[in-house]
């Protein structure tokens, strides 16, 4: 997978949880997901950050991607 596409999914999978905590703070019953839900997506996107992604190893790549397809899914479904 191209960095600049997986850079691109990052950004907008970390706006679209810092949305649903926003959601989840005011309270106005538009948030999608648990607030545990968002921390540990968050903590798996921070994780690979933290590690860089140009040296993920296999197993951390397919966890960033399996998470990012999934955040994604749910991004779909939000706004339908």
């Amino acid at each position: 997978m191209d960095q600049f596409v997986l850079e691109q999914r990052i950004r907008t999978a970390k706006k679209f949880l810092n949305d649903e905590l926003t959601h989840i703070k005011v309270n106005d019953g538009k948030a999608h997901l648990r607030v545990n839900e968002v921390g540990y997506h968050l903590d798996t996107i921070h994780e690979a950050e933290r590690l860089g992604l140009r040296h993920l190893d296999d197993r951390h790549f397919a966890k960033i991607r399996r998470t990012l397809t999934n955040i994604e899914a749910m991004m779909s479904l939000s706004k339908n």
